[in-house]
């Protein structure tokens, strides 16, 4: 997972906040939808978000998992590490539409969203 840019990640937690109450939402969800495999531990996750602590991550991802937006999955037998797995959803188009309003970049990763739009424009 690539982190997130000090730039975008301040805007998309101030944003965050104001839809969702709380301000790593909208970026854990970016992290995700921009992982190249969709397969991910949520240590990948804070590390991209740029928290100093994993907790501040463990509620959105707990949240995704409710919603059925993302799967837990079993890692390797040698790791302790809880793995993830993002589900098909149109969710993560949401959440780049969501960044991409309040921080435009040419240099911005890009995700299933951004792929998904270039085929659309098609």
């Amino acid at each position: 997972m690539k982190p997130l840019s000090p730039e975008e990640a301040s805007a998309v937690r101030t944003l965050s906040k104001t839809v969702f109450g709380q301000s790593e939402r909208l970026a854990v969800m970016l992290a995700i939808a921009r992982d190249p495999d969709g397969i991910f531990r949520l240590t990948d996750v804070f590390q991209a978000v740029g928290v100093p602590n994993p907790s501040a991550v463990q509620g959105p991802l707990n949240a995704l998992v409710a919603g059925g937006f993302i799967t837990k999955v079993e890692g390797r037998a040698d790791e302790r590490a809880r793995w993830y797995r993002r589900q098909q959803s149109s969710m993560w188009d949401l959440a780049e539409e969501m960044a991409r309003s309040v921080y435009k970049a040419d240099d911005q990763p890009e995700g299933p969203a951004r792929r998904s739009d270039k085929r659309r424009q098609q």
